[in-house]
């Protein structure tokens, strides 16, 4: 039995509009499918042939929109799923605050003895300046070299009262500048 023309041209047209997957292409090729079968149910008239072509052609049909829509539906419903549990977890977190509203204000208030103990000791702290560091030993050499004034121990009382003959006044000179070399 060999199929006749008008079968034969739309088996191939259906087949070259199945093999596109946008959804216009789907949609012109479902009602190519329609038109091919009610062409093929006129022109022929063994019933069997009618059956056979129509189930296949349907079946077809159905399988490639079902396996196109079941993998859209899979991922939808992982989705839904994710976006429930997402819900009900953030729901569950609602009714714990709604639950223990007094749990949350009761860390600001509780034990107020720690709260003026803080208060206290912010008192007693050094000031944060930026610049304010601890002198290393090399720094505060470095600050004596560059400080003109004789220290107070090197002084002598004659010098304090300002009572310096012109012998004792050399020895001062003298003796910072030897400091001074140091």
């Amino acid at each position: 039995m060999s199929m006749p023309k008008a079968v034969y041209r739309s088996s191939i047209r259906t087949s070259n509009l199945n093999s596109i997957s946008t959804d216009h292409a789907k949609r012109s090729s479902n009602s190519l499918l329609k038109s091919s079968t009610h062409q093929l149910l006129k022109s022929s008239d063994e019933k069997c042939l009618r059956a056979r072509i129509c189930q296949d052609i349907y079946k077809s049909a159905f399988t490639k929109a079902h396996q196109a829509y079941s993998s859209q539906l899979r991922s939808l419903t992982q989705i839904l799923q994710i976006h429930r549990s997402l819900y009900s977890s953030n729901s569950r977190l609602k009714t714990l605050r709604k639950t223990y509203p007094k749990a949350q204000t009761d860390r600001k208030n509780c034990r107020p003895e720690i709260h003026e103990d803080a208060r206290t000791c912010n008192y007693f702290a050094l000031p944060q300046h930026a610049g304010s560091k601890a002198p290393n030993w090399y720094q505060s050499k470095e600050l004596g070299k560059t400080n003109t004034v004789p220290l107070i121990s090197l002084q002598t009382t004659a010098e304090i009262n300002g009572n310096l003959t012109e012998k004792d006044s050399n020895k001062q000179y003298q003796s910072t500048v030897s400091l001074e070399r140091r």
